[in-house]
């Protein structure tokens, strides 16, 4: 505790000798400006003691523009930022440990004045939430075409249709004719080619013949999505798949309702989509 003190001393005999020297400096500018032209004006000194806990972390003055008028590095518990110059108006001083930010308040920079900062002055910084990425609505939009395959589509709510250019169920319903290797087949996941729906939303369309004959779908976001691998094992559950995302029947008995033919049908309710990463 005594070596605590007698060092503290001396810094104090240290910044009393400064403040000495630096009060000698403006008595003598009139005569310096005479000889040599105008002296830079005296800075703000800011120095503390007792930052023990914040050894090596980094402080800063910067002015209220954010410009870091100087920056030194805290050691042995003290600081001292002896080059603030007042024609910066104010500045606060900020420290930088590891992912903490601490900063005091904005003070006021006068020439020549000496300012020790109390480690209580400062405040922890509060990290800035992020903001969150606007979504779309989107749908998916479905069909049986004359030629018994299911065709795929999209739209944004309140725009129009978008179709892939690969956008087929593979298997042809006609007559419901549907082998059990082509069951085994279709109960991967498919993948349409990619459909941008504008403003740097990019979507594909997944879809299956489910376990239970019926043919499923929903939105795939690349780089957004598991890799389609795990969906299919079963490792892990596709992450855009609307509530009602089944095509009326079974894929056996599509078609046998002429009505069904040609129908465009909606997934419901809308999925809300991120931008592409």
């Amino acid at each position: 505790m005594r070596e605590r003190v007698i060092h503290q001393t001396g810094l104090w005999a240290a910044i009393s000798a400064l403040a000495a020297a630096l009060l000698l400096a403006v008595a003598l500018a009139p005569q310096a400006g005479a000889q040599t032209g105008t002296p830079p004006p005296v800075p703000h000194w800011f120095w503390g003691i007792s930052y023990d806990s914040l050894n090596g972390a980094t402080i800063e003055a910067v002015a209220d523009d954010g410009t870091v008028i100087q920056g030194a590095t805290i050691s042995g518990g003290q600081w001292q930022l002896q080059e603030v110059h007042a024609n910066h108006g104010n500045a606060k001083l900020r420290i930088t440990s590891g992912s903490d930010i601490r900063e005091t308040r904005s003070i006021q920079l006068q020439s020549g004045k000496q300012t020790r900062i109390q480690l209580s002055e400062f405040t922890l910084v509060e990290p800035d939430e992020p903001e969150a990425a606007e979504t779309i609505e989107a749908q998916v939009r479905a069909r049986l075409a004359d030629d018994g395959r299911v065709e795929f589509g999209a739209r944004r709510v309140g725009g129009e249709d978008v179709l892939p250019d690969n956008r087929f169920l593979l298997t042809s319903v006609v007559e419901g004719r549907i082998t059990p290797q082509e069951r085994i087949a279709h109960g991967r996941w498919l993948l349409s080619s990619p459909i941008d729906l504008g403003d740097g939303y990019v979507i594909k369309i997944m879809a299956r013949v489910a376990p239970d004959g019926r043919i499923e779908f929903g939105f795939y976001l690349d780089g957004v999505d598991a890799a389609k691998s795990q969906y299919d094992s079963g490792a892990a559950e596709p992450m855009f798949l609307p509530d009602r995302r089944y095509f009326p029947g079974t894929l056996e008995s599509l078609g046998r309702n002429g009505r069904d033919v040609n129908r465009w049908l909606s997934s419901t309710p809308p999925v809300n989509i991120p931008p592409a990463p």
